[in-house]
């Protein structure tokens, strides 16, 4: 089997995975939460990202956090001073 023929088979793998997903979300989620009232559909969204924000996630921030630090250690010059140099005349 050729590589084309693989990446052929695995894109339309996962895109058949990923429509099936967006079916099941717009036909079984959708309808439930649209009959919520306003303050119940914020809950219900909000306890959907706390299940969804895991160490993942988590691990991410930590990353930022450290590439804040570095940054911070390296200062970047002023963009203004790129885009209009100082003159001395």
């Amino acid at each position: 089997m050729e590589i084309g023929s693989i990446i052929l088979a695995s894109a339309l793998l996962l895109i058949g995975l990923m429509t099936g997903i967006f079916f099941t979300w717009s036909n079984a989620v959708k309808p439930g939460i649209g009959k919520l009232s306003d303050l119940e559909y914020l809950r219900a969204l909000k306890s959907m990202n706390r299940a969804i924000l895991n160490n993942t996630f988590k691990c991410n921030r930590k990353i930022r956090k450290y590439k804040k630090i570095i940054l911070e250690q390296f200062p970047q010059p002023e963009t203004s001073s790129i885009i209009f140099p100082e003159s001395n005349t």
